[in-house]
């Protein structure tokens, strides 16, 4: 179980701070919940219910993850299908699931798929460029919480260990 000021990785959401653990006001059963509040964007309040059979959130990478994963990055294979419809499906459960070296995979692929088109003067399709930009500000948002830097400086050492 996790505890308050746990930071976690959720979903979509991103990385996110446990507020706190109860029963809210709106809920008229008497399940837990977490609170929890991500970090990039502190208006912002999910609650998720305690006792469901899968949490959809995992523990933050620590920084020794990260940076195996980021040496691990040169010889990781990226994740491009040639098919749309299949691609977009794996890019989606990625997405969900959040796992970070995974994203990695689908950042690399996207990437160098990206790189391949500019070299005969084509761009991403606008499906590829929006997965680009989902999981380019989830792993940004983690790494900058994990080594302490701007989400800038993420991207930028996240850049230098792919290529």
């Amino acid at each position: 179980m996790y505890q308050i000021n746990d930071m976690i990785v959720y979903k979509n959401s991103g990385v996110c701070r446990i507020e706190d653990i109860g029963i809210p006001c709106f809920v008229e059963t008497q399940e837990q919940y977490y609170q929890i509040t991500p970090i990039f964007d502190l208006n912002g309040k999910l609650y998720v219910k305690i006792n469901r059979d899968k949490l959809m959130f995992r523990s933050i990478t620590s920084l020794e993850e990260a940076e195996l994963f980021l040496s691990e990055l040169p010889s990781m294979n990226g994740i491009y299908n040639a098919n749309d419809k299949t691609r977009e499906k794996e890019y989606r459960d990625i997405l969900k699931a959040c796992e970070c070296k995974q994203c990695l995979s689908m950042l690399k692929g996207i990437l160098r798929e990206r790189n391949k088109k500019l070299e005969t003067g084509k761009t991403l399709n606008m499906t590829d460029e929006r997965n680009l930009q989902r999981v380019e500000k989830l792993l940004n948002d983690e790494f900058s919480i994990v080594f302490n830097i701007t989400t800038e400086q993420a991207k930028l050492r996240i850049n230098n260990a792919m290529f």
